[in-house]
């Protein structure tokens, strides 16, 4: 349907199915605190006069590095 091709485009469904085995082997600890910290990004974004992309990537990095140690 529509709604299904907007949200995951022309990827293969061999694809599809493989990143979901990846994403359910993640932890939902893991994810609850991925949430709360885009949280606190997001206000940081909002309310500093930082720059978005820096403090964005300074997350990204922070929460891959963590995942693999």
């Amino acid at each position: 349907d529509a709604q299904t091709k907007s949200a995951f485009g022309n990827a293969h469904p061999f694809v599809l199915f493989r990143r979901f085995q990846d994403a359910a082997r993640v932890r939902p600890a893991l994810l609850r605190d991925a949430l709360l910290r885009i949280g606190e990004l997001d206000l940081r974004i909002k309310s500093t006069p930082n720059d978005p992309a820096l403090l964005i990537e300074a997350f990204v990095f922070r929460w891959c590095t963590r995942r693999s140690g």
